[in-house]
């Protein structure tokens, strides 16, 4: 990572976010937001399980999250305020049928309470209620958008063996 964090930067799905590449250790992180003087904030997922630390970008613009197990970047996030498209398409805020009338093949993944794609792997944007299926909202909108490491995912990925 030797670029400046950018909110204009492209979104790749299992790629990178922001300027911010997955698989990265996070000390190029820690030193490129010191480098800079990006101010950040870093916190846990899980106070009772500190396997995942976060760290708040541009006043939480951008999440990083890192595998506390490997110190590798697994996921990052882009919320309110981030500029850059996914797909020179899909911004933070459309609606969900604008998304589904995209082509690009999301759908809403009850299970995980997310939007997936079936085309692209490595990418899931979240909308900005929670539980989606217990409110009564017809047409919520995107309130995230999160590129991760697909290897991360697995099982083995869960014991930060990835």
């Amino acid at each position: 990572m030797n670029k400046i964090i950018n909110i204009n930067a492209p979104i790749i799905p299992n790629e990178s976010l922001g300027g911010i590449k997955l698989r990265e250790n996070k000390n190029s992180l820690i030193g490129q937001l010191k480098q800079n003087k990006i101010s950040y904030e870093v916190s846990y997922e899980n106070e009772d399980n500190k396997r995942v630390s976060l760290f708040s970008i541009l006043e939480e613009i951008i999440i990083v999250s890192v595998d506390n197990k490997n110190s590798k970047i697994f996921r990052v996030t882009a919320n309110a305020g981030y500029i850059a498209c996914l797909f020179d398409k899909i911004k933070i805020g459309y609606t969900l049928q604008d998304v589904i009338n995209t082509g690009e093949g999301f759908y809403y993944d009850e299970r995980e309470d997310t939007i997936l794609s079936s085309k692209h792997h490595g990418v899931s944007l979240d909308l900005d209620v929670p539980d989606y299926l217990a409110t009564d909202v017809i047409n919520p909108k995107i309130g995230s958008i999160s590129v991760f490491a697909e290897d991360s995912m697995s099982l083995e990925g869960q014991r930060g063996k990835w």
